[in-house]
């Protein structure tokens, strides 16, 4: 499905058989090897049929797969590091050698966030996508001190942790955009959705924590990328947190589910949709879309009951319920109105 996140463990792609990979006509990606997150305190045991992408162990990672072509003969795999954040960054290295075998040890090339250590740090959630002109698109979660114009009312009243050990009076979440034009191999910062800017700053308002300050930052979680490949839209769906938060007697508190759009291949973004986000459920929003230009979002709602409720937005039904495994999950979906083609 497009848009959920393709997570694996760095040191090990799991290619069970490599006919299949080759063959496919779509790019491969992890999301088709299964989502599975593990947490490692030691190097994996390398099976007959894996790949060793990276030497460290990493948790909450995503990838995607480029399959052999004119440009790049040998194809490429990319890696965007979950955590440890401190040592995470953007990996590539060759999928196939000399020989068009698969490459089990490839050199890995390692490429830093492109981001301003003054104002800016990366933390764990991550997405990369395949644009429709070919470069890659990676989404980083992290966060920025950077001063904006107008400033926010929240600025400078209070000392907010954005990690440990790590504080400012100006703090929040930003979501990065990286932009790779050569398979991966160099990165640069495309564009951001910065939490104090973005829907008018108002999931960038400070949230409670247990930290010595009792203050964290407000911004956007468990985000997700998703380009549309009938309008070539690209979104970025996620969980706005800001406040709850007082100043001057008055308490601010701000909790959705947004949707941010861009139109320029990830430049610069809108607004495209807040809705209700009771909760503050902490599961991701998958994207899809169908052959009618509709972004289709789907989010689980409960993992103990099974709901039944039906509503309709832009004419359309938009929530059923269903079940994930063995238990029983609730499933909203919302279908947008009609978007018309850009083609």
């Amino acid at each position: 499905m497009g848009g959920v996140a393709e997570r694996l463990i760095a040191p090990v792609l799991k290619t069970g058989r490599p006919k299949g990979l080759v063959s496919s006509n779509l790019t491969p990606s992890a999301s088709a090897l299964g989502r599975k997150i593990y947490y490692m305190s030691s190097s994996p045991k390398a099976l007959s049929e894996n790949l060793i992408l990276y030497t460290s162990s990493f948790f909450e990672n995503t990838s995607k797969v480029i399959v052999p072509s004119t440009a790049k003969a040998k194809g490429k795999i990319v890696v965007s590091l979950g955590s440890p954040r401190p040592e995470a960054c953007l990996v590539s290295r060759d999928l196939l050698d000399p020989a068009g075998n698969f490459a089990v040890n490839a050199p890995a090339s390692e490429v830093g966030y492109p981001l301003d250590p003054a104002t800016q740090i990366n933390a764990t959630d991550n997405q990369i996508i395949r644009l429709e002109d070919g470069s890659l698109l990676a989404a980083k979660n992290g966060y920025t001190w950077s001063d904006v114009s107008p400033q926010p009312e929240w600025f400078d009243t209070g000392n907010f942790q954005y990690g440990q050990n790590l504080f400012s009076g100006r703090a929040r979440n930003a979501v990065y955009l990286f932009r790779s034009t050569d398979a991966g191999q160099s990165w640069v910062l495309w564009s951001m959705i910065d939490a104090a800017v973005a829907a008018d700053g108002k999931y960038g308002w400070p949230q409670p924590n247990k930290g010595p300050t009792g203050f964290g930052i407000g911004g956007f979680d468990r985000c997700q990328l998703y380009q549309d490949p009938w309008s070539g839209d690209i979104y970025v769906s996620g969980h706005g947190d800001g406040g709850p938060y007082t100043l001057k007697s008055k308490t601010t508190n701000n909790h959705a589910g947004v949707i941010f759009r861009s139109q320029d291949n990830g430049k610069t973004w809108d607004t495209f949709h807040q809705f209700d986000d009771p909760g503050k459920r902490r599961w991701e929003f998958a994207m899809t879309s169908t052959l009618n230009h509709r972004l289709i979002l789907l989010s689980v709602e409960s993992l103990t009951t099974i709901l039944t409720e039906t509503w309709t937005t832009c004419g359309w039904p938009i929530r059923r319920s269903t079940r994930a495994g063995c238990r029983p999950m609730w499933l909203r979906q919302w279908r947008s109105a009609a978007l018309p083609s850009r083609r």
